[in-house]
């Protein structure tokens, strides 16, 4: 997700009251979650920055947490 957009969302969702990690790549998604655990909703580009993209991501997010 383009930089700009990202931190746009992420103020928006801040100011509706959520909490909010931002992540460039998807490698750091994984590592936010398995450093913060587990997530209520994850926003997620197909195509991502570095070498994994959404559905990867999801993927590796699942074999963190199975039941998640």
């Amino acid at each position: 997700m383009d930089a700009s957009i990202r931190k746009s969302l992420a103020e928006l969702l801040l100011e509706l009251g959520y909490e909010v990690i931002a992540c460039e790549n998807g490698e750091e998604v994984v590592k936010s979650y398995q450093v913060q655990g587990p997530f209520d909703l994850a926003i997620l580009n197909y195509t991502v920055p570095g070498k994994w993209n959404g559905i990867e991501v999801l993927r590796e997010l699942r074999k963190v947490d199975p039941e998640g």
